[in-house]
């Protein structure tokens, strides 16, 4: 498989080593760790401006339609800066799966928002109990006339505490670890029900823990189709396994599961 960058992906390396050589030094770096928010909002919309940001969604939903190459451009600097902001979380992760699951009016709503930087999001689908097990989904959705309610517990939520909405995986059907029965939700951080619990992570990061308490929303919360959801959790294409201990990033094209990259962040890596 041939991985030399193109003259285009050069220049965005450039400037992203560059951006981190002149805005993101140690020093810089330290005092943002240590910031309330946890991360750098202007970098944020610098990134939104470069186009980071919408790199790898569609382009209708104002994106770039960027390939596995071009975000593991973004992710090998942001490895080698250390950089804070939750690009993996919101645009990588939760941003790939609206792009696969969600209707075209939840992408035509949260999309654009996500590619110009007022819209963050995180993935809630890990459970204390399942040891990072995808199919570990004891979060019961249960369907009501007006939608759905939501009951339940998830865990190491990447960037949790800054995030505005967040991606929600529920049990509508099945047992604790059946494959089958698992759906996504996207629940606005907001909502009625919802405690948030955020802590640092082992590597300066952020992540939070979710308590939904007969959490509802409606029937256009759903992502994709009841109870179908675990492929696209699992399988996300293109997903980015990020090394903390060598300080390295590795783009894992295709990979079969995301769990290393939340278990490797929050510092549960063996």
């Amino acid at each position: 498989m041939e991985f030399d960058y193109s003259e285009e992906q050069l220049a965005l390396q450039d400037t992203l080593q560059r951006f981190i050589a002149r805005d993101y030094d140690f020093d810089k770096r330290r005092a943002i760790l240590r910031s309330d928010l946890g991360f750098s909002a202007d970098a944020w919309t610098q990134y939104a401006e470069l186009g980071l940001l919408s790199l790898p969604l569609p382009e209708e939903f104002g994106g770039l339609g960027g390939n596995a190459v071009d975000v593991m451009v973004v992710m090998e600097q942001f490895g080698q800066g250390l950089l804070l902001e939750p690009y993996l979380s919101s645009v990588v992760l939760c941003g790939g799966l609206l792009r696969d699951a969600a209707s075209d009016a939840v992408k035509q709503a949260l999309l654009p928002r996500i590619c110009d930087g007022t819209a963050k999001a995180s993935l809630a689908c890990y459970e204390a109990a399942g040891r990072y097990d995808l199919s570990y989904v004891a979060c019961v959705a249960q369907q009501k006339a007006s939608g759905w309610q939501l009951s339940g517990r998830k865990t190491v939520v990447l960037d949790g505490p800054s995030a505005d909405y967040f991606i929600v995986a529920a049990r509508s059907g099945g047992k604790v670890n059946d494959a089958d029965g698992v759906s996504l939700f996207l629940v606005p951080r907001d909502a009625k029900g919802l405690t948030i619990t955020g802590y640092p992570t082992q590597t300066g990061g952020r992540a939070a823990d979710l308590s939904l308490d007969h959490l509802a929303v409606g029937a256009d919360a759903l992502l994709g189709d009841a109870g179908t959801a675990l492929p696209f959790v699992s399988n996300t294409d293109h997903s980015i396994v990020m090394s903390v201990r060598n300080r390295t990033v590795v783009c894992a094209v295709n990979c079969r599961s995301n769990s290393m990259v939340n278990s490797l962040l929050a510092g549960n890596a063996g």
